[in-house]
């Protein structure tokens, strides 16, 4: 490995795992030359880690700003303070743990990897991302960003994400990696593996599985192309057809919620909402162009090659 690089990581206080964290990007045959520690915690666990920890990295520091709160902010105040002493940042959570580094490929813009459990691709090889990959094939605690691109202020959206101050609770790393996108191409690295430290059992509640949601249904209107919306939007509807009937209505409700850009604080039936939303849901088929859709063959103009095919993908 020829290029240098640094960590950035985000942490509300995850003394538990933080510890394991630093433990590991030490222990690396090529550790990072600089690890930067934004704690928007009010304890004092992650500065006695730190502190542990100074004298095993050519740089660690460790910033404290909370304003305003979330993962991006947390992520970009990171960034901040290493940007200028690397030519990659690695972008890596406060559970999560490197087993192999990337190869770095020539003129890409970012680097993104398999995350145990989570992403991961049958491709033995690296490709490019594209406008459906990216939301299938890239998570931001398995993601090398190139900085000379960060230094321009291509950097993550503050208004999204976990803990940030506004109800689209994702996304944020998906809405980087397309304006990443526009710098070079973004190659996944099938060598390039992340795993989590916690072990994943914890069932997330269907309330934050709205609340991502609203995010993802945010970033598919502002940076998606119509079909990719159209599969995502869809999709939820399509698999509460098959199963898990009522999370599957949160997902689509909260997708268009983000979409929209408006939402509701009010909990209500998901069937309840669904006739609620109804005008909603006419502007969603309106914009998108699913009129032909839902004519249900009254129309004999769809003829071969010309009705939509939709390819339904889990975004």
């Amino acid at each position: 490995m020829t290029y240098t690089y640094g960590v950035a990581i985000p942490t509300n206080g995850n003394g538990e795992y933080l510890r394991e964290v630093l433990e590991s990007l030490a222990a690396l045959p090529t550790p990072p030359q600089a690890v930067a520690i934004n704690d928007q915690s009010c304890g004092t666990d992650v500065a006695g880690i730190c502190e542990e920890y100074t004298e095993r990295f050519p740089t660690l520091v460790r910033t404290t700003r909370t304003d305003p709160p979330g993962a991006a902010s947390a992520r970009n105040e990171a960034i901040a303070a290493i940007v200028d002493d690397v030519e990659w940042v690695c972008i890596l959570d406060d559970d999560s743990v490197i087993l192999q580094l990337p190869e770095i490929v020539s003129g890409a813009s970012a680097i993104v990897g398999e995350y145990e459990g989570r992403v991961a691709s049958t491709s033995s090889e690296p490709f490019a991302l594209d406008g459906r990959t990216i939301w299938t094939h890239a998570i931001e605690s398995a993601t090398f960003l190139r900085a000379s691109i960060l230094r321009r202020g291509v950097l993550f959206d503050e208004n999204l994400g976990t803990g940030g101050p506004t109800p689209w609770q994702s996304g944020e790393g998906t809405d980087l990696l397309y304006r990443f996108m526009q710098e070079g191409p973004i190659m996944y690295d099938p060598g390039y593996r992340v795993k989590g430290l916690d072990d994943g059992q914890e069932a997330f509640p269907i309330s934050k599985h709205r609340r991502y949601a609203r995010g993802t249904g945010y970033v598919l209107r502002r940076r998606a192309p119509l079909t990719q919306q159209l599969r995502a939007l869809v999709g939820p509807l399509v698999r509460a057809v098959k199963g898990q009937r009522r999370l599957n209505l949160h997902v689509f409700l909260g997708r268009l919620e983000g979409w929209e850009g408006r939402f509701s604080r009010v909990e209500l039936s998901p069937w309840v909402e669904l006739l609620l939303r109804y005008p909603a849901i006419k502007r969603l088929v309106s914009t998108l162009g699913l009129q032909d859709c839902l004519q249900c063959g009254k129309d004999d103009a769809h003829v071969k090659g010309k009705r939509p095919v939709v390819h339904v993908i889990q975004v």
